[in-house]
């Protein structure tokens, strides 16, 4: 199914048990793009963790394209995880940069044909390397224009220097930000567990979890450390919906430094 999660300036950042949920569901590999204001083009990393992806978008300037895969066409690689730089040869590098990005939510089984009638079309030959659907979107959308998003009825989310497009429909909007869909949300304990079976994007209780975690985490990046008593306090509501290892590792990135380091809670 995939997941792409575009996060605008004034939307709200998930908590890493939310990244955790969309790699769990989507666990081919994950990625992440980025506008570098400096030079006017996007920067782009793959192959990532939930947990990298959380500091990755923690630290970087929004808005920021992140992409979780589920492999369909083209089957498992970090060269086929997304994004897709919008380029001559739409490359499968693990880090790069490109005027225009995309990812791909879904499964275009026209890509084949598409894509040998533009060669034969343009008179050129296609690109080298493993391909898949969301590859040839990329390459296709590079040939005849982004406009060509519009018509071929699967969601894409393209980042440029001058912000995110949207394109097919059924774009979900949460705390500011937009999601391919939500199907990941209903695999977690949260649904499975009788006692926890309250939605949790709207209990009072993860609500207030959710808060405390953003606050710890605009504590550490204005290098004010939480001392271990404020983390394990704010994380007190927290604990009661993540599981386990998500909650130390929660803990373990905002007490991480040299002194603490491989304390368990």
């Amino acid at each position: 199914m995939c997941v792409i999660v575009g996060l605008t300036k004034k939307g709200k950042i998930p908590i890493v048990h939310d990244f955790k949920e969309m790699e769990r569901v989507n666990p081919d590999g994950a990625g992440i793009a980025w506008i570098d204001k400096s030079r006017n083009i996007i920067r782009w990393q793959k192959g990532l963790s939930a947990v990298e992806i959380f500091r990755l978008a923690s630290e970087l300037p929004r808005p920021l394209l992140i992409h979780f895969r589920f492999a369909t066409q083209g089957g498992k690689s970090l060269e086929l995880n997304h994004p897709f730089p919008i380029s001559r040869f739409a490359q499968t590098d693990k880090i790069g940069c490109a005027n225009a990005v995309l990812a791909h939510n879904g499964n275009w089984l026209k890509w084949q044909e598409i894509v040998t009638q533009m060669c034969i079309r343009k008179n050129i030959e296609k690109p080298k390397g493993l391909w898949s659907d969301s590859r040839a979107i990329a390459w296709i959308a590079y040939l005849a224009g982004r406009s060509v998003l519009d018509v071929i009825g699967e969601k894409v989310c393209a980042l440029t220097p001058k912000g995110m497009e949207f394109f097919g429909g059924g774009w979900n909007k949460r705390e500011g930000n937009y999601y391919s869909n939500l199907y990941w949300k209903s695999y977690g304990i949260y649904t499975t567990t009788p006692a926890r079976a309250e939605d949790k994007f709207t209990s009072p209780a993860w609500v207030k979890a959710e808060q405390q975690v953003r606050e710890l985490n605009a504590m550490r990046h204005a290098s004010i450390p939480p001392t271990k008593e404020e983390i394990l306090h704010a994380l007190n509501a927290y604990k009661e919906y993540a599981p386990d290892s998500d909650y130390q590792e929660t803990f373990n990135y905002f007490y991480n430094n040299d002194d603490n380091e491989g304390e368990n809670v």
